[in-house]
């Protein structure tokens, strides 16, 4: 197995050479790690641990009792390996399209590593319970300090530890939904839809009240031109964009009695850390049209083919700008990074993202140091579009948080 070496210390090394067999394709986009913290106190020592949870999917068609294998590598020492069964992959209720597990964890082993980790994940053939290397990914782990006691007393609580998603911000992926299919993410109690609903993934650093985006609306643009975003038989603008659903989220809290003022009285400092996954619908419909549509109905990307720019406002102010391109047959044509190894599910496509000023409210943070450097847990940035998206991401607040006496 190949592993990249790392040019610098936080630079996130590129994915390893699939080795899945013929007709098994891994979906980077579905992709998402996150550390489950656990806390404990021995010998009168408080102690922070975390364990890995994980969500993986692959496409094609697999054995019964088919699964995964994850290894955790630090300098390439393992530390940690959980094994699962997987879970066949069912969209609208049609034969299984491959295997997934969702949020999957196990308590043990338990870990105190951070820095730069290499995640193996292997897929176990049920037939033959032979392992094929499906990514080699990067997790950038980072620990957040925590104190405890009352004034006059900096004693160190459990530490949690949090992945750093900072350099995903761009990793917006447009998916065009089929009726009954689940989100892209595939988590549990998110909506389903009977018609064919265009969906936007969006990630972002939390604010500091973990606010999420308020009601919105989107302008859009094809070759130019603004398209009216009005129906037959509807006057008011079918142009609204809602909050959206959480498709994965966590925080941390860091906290510390450094400064004078927090040390001598009154509670500790502190400071939050999270990030979101969120999913967005996109008030647009594709394919087939329907003799009598649902109403309100809303525009089709069959009546639009060309190149798009969507633009989405809260409180008219753009927080986020999407580009991409619609075929004669409405779908979504593949982002070059597409045809440089990145890989995602059928009708899903990375889409140009351009994050305007410092975004949104809901943009706690934002950092082009890590865009920069990649997204998809690993995997560098291969166009010149997405390298070019990636200087241009402006800096929001402090990437990490701020011990109070470094303010």
């Amino acid at each position: 197995m190949r592993r990249s070496a790392l040019i610098l210390p936080l630079m996130l090394a590129a994915t390893a050479m699939a080795q899945l067999p013929d007709g098994l394709t891994f979906d980077d986009g579905f992709t998402w790690f996150e550390c489950k913290n656990q806390r404990s106190v021995e010998n009168n020592v408080a102690i922070g641990r975390w364990t890995l949870v994980s969500s993986l999917r692959i496409w094609g068609k697999v054995p019964d009792r088919s699964g995964w294998k994850v290894v955790i590598k630090k300098e390439g020492k393992a530390l940690a390996e959980y094994i699962t069964d997987g879970f066949p992959l069912k969209l609208a209720g049609g034969p299984p399209q491959g295997l997934v597990i969702v949020g999957f964890w196990k308590d043990k082993p338990l870990l105190d590593a951070d820095g730069l980790l290499d995640v193996e994940v292997y897929y176990i053939d049920g037939g033959n319970d032979k392992e094929h290397l499906a990514r080699t990914c990067k997790l950038d782990v980072r620990r957040a300090e925590r104190v405890r006691g009352g004034p006059g007393s900096r004693e160190a609580d459990a530490a949690d530890f949090y992945v750093n998603r900072h350099s995903e911000v761009l990793s917006s992926i447009l998916y065009f939904r089929g009726p009954e299919f689940p989100s892209y993410t595939q988590i549990d109690g998110l909506t389903y839809y009977s018609d064919r609903m265009v969906e936007l993934l969006l990630n972002y650093s939390e604010n500091a009240n973990f606010a999420g985006p308020k009601l919105g609306r989107v302008r859009i643009e094809v070759d130019g031109k603004e398209v009216e975003m009005k129906v037959p038989n509807n006057e008011k603008p079918q142009d609204e964009m809602g909050f959206g659903e959480l498709g994965g989220k966590y925080n941390v809290e860091y906290s510390d009695r450094n400064a004078e003022k927090y040390f001598k009285g009154g509670p500790a400092y502190q400071e939050r850390i999270g990030f979101c996954r969120r999913v967005m619908m996109l008030p647009l419909h594709w394919g087939p049209k329907p003799e009598k549509p649902l109403l309100p109905s809303k525009v089709y990307t069959n009546d639009h083919p060309g190149e798009w720019k969507v633009t989405y406002l809260i409180e008219r102010k753009p927080v986020r700008i999407w580009r991409f391109k619609i075929g004669p047959d409405g779908l979504p044509l593949p982002h070059p990074e597409q045809a440089k190894g990145l890989s995602l599910a059928l009708n899903a496509v990375l889409a140009d993202t351009e994050i305007p000023s410092e975004g949104g409210e809901f943009d706690g943070r934002l950092s082009a140091e890590f865009v920069k450097q990649g997204a998809f847990f690993g995997r560098p940035w291969a166009t010149d579009e997405m390298k070019k998206a990636a200087e241009k991401t402006p800096t929001k607040g402090a990437p990490f948080p701020t011990p109070s006496d470094k303010q």
